[in-house]
Order: structure tokens, then C-alpha cells, then sequence
């Protein structure tokens, strides 16, 4: 009966990280196959050939997007947003059918550390499978969380569309 259990528990371990595993499989090294960017809160969201042609983005609502797409139609959308103290760079994975499947999220701070967190969406939920604080420095894990983190709970939180459809640029993403 152990030994079934085991197996059964293996099993269901292994299934379990295949449904939740993201499926973009895409290279976020390689060049974005398409650029966005709403270079203030002002301005409206525009195409730009690559990421190196985007203005730099003001602290008052600036934001670039750059997308890669797979043949199954997945889609790995990492966006990056600057403010006063922090850059929040957050990576997301959309399904075929446009739903967000998977995020990976880092708050780069001012204050000399930076916050990780990533982990697959569930009923419409972030769940954050890893999440750590490390020293900006050294790399290194912080045993202790930051006291800003406490004082700003808010900018741990990424700015996520659960459908593709709802991204602030998708109406430039229907173009191409």
C-alpha cells in the first residue's frame, strides 16, 4: 500500500508540474519579434521596431513591452515599468488561447535590494511559487525582508491581465 501510495503521489506530483508548468518556451534573450511602448501616462501606446528605438520612459507612467510568440500561438509578454525608486520588470505567459498562465515579476529598487517572485496562475490568483528578497550588491539572498517592503506593499504586486485581450496595447497587437 506505501509503495502504491508513492507511486500514485510521484504521479501526481509530476502531472501536477506539467499542468501548471508555463508553457512559453520562448527565449527572452533573443529579440522581441514586437516592441511597444506608452512612453508617459499622457501618450497613447505605439509600436517601435525594437527595444533600443523606445524613448526613454518617464517615471510618470512609462512603460515598454516587448513579445515573443510561439507557433502554437503562446505568447511571452515582458514588460517594464519605471518609477521614483524602483523598475518593475514582469514577465508573462499567455496560453494559446490568450489566458495568463504563468508569471515571473522583479522589483529592482533604489533602497539596495530587489524582490523576485515567480509561479503559475491559478483561478485567476497569482501564486508565487518562489519569492525572495536579495541584496542588489552581492546577489545574495536577505535573510530579513526590507523595511520598505513594508512600508510600499503595493509595488510587490505586478500589474497583471489575465486575458491577452486586455493588455493596454492589444488593439496594436491585432495589426500584424
Amino acid at each position: 500500500m506505501t509503495v502504491r501510495s508513492g507511486t500514485f503521489a510521484l504521479l501526481l506530483f509530476l502531472f501536477g508540474f506539467r499542468l501548471y508548468a508555463a508553457p512559453c518556451d520562448m527565449n527572452p534573450g533573443e529579440p522581441a519579434q514586437r516592441v511597444f511602448a506608452q512612453v508617459d501616462a499622457q501618450h497613447d501606446w505605439a509600436e517601435y521596431k525594437s527595444i533600443q528605438a523606445v524613448p526613454q520612459l518617464s517615471l510618470n507612467g512609462g512603460v515598454s513591452a516587448e513579445i515573443w510568440m510561439a507557433p502554437k500561438k503562446d505568447m511571452l509578454v515582458r514588460t517594464v515599468a519605471p518609477g521614483k525608486d524602483f523598475q518593475a520588470y514582469t514577465e508573462s505567459c499567455y496560453s494559446g488561447r490568450g489566458y495568463l498562465v504563468y508569471v515571473r515579476y522583479e522589483l529592482r529598487t533604489a533602497w539596495g535590494w530587489y524582490y523576485r517572485a515567480e509561479g503559475p496562475i491559478i483561478m485567476s490568483r497569482f501564486h508565487r511559487s518562489t519569492e525572495q528578497y536579495f541584496d542588489a550588491k552581492s546577489n545574495q539572498p536577505l535573510v530579513v525582508r526590507p523595511q520598505q517592503a513594508d512600508d510600499f506593499p503595493d509595488m510587490l504586486i505586478p500589474v497583471l491581465q489575465m486575458r491577452s485581450e486586455l493588455l493596454p496595447f492589444a488593439k496594436l497587437l491585432e495589426r500584424h
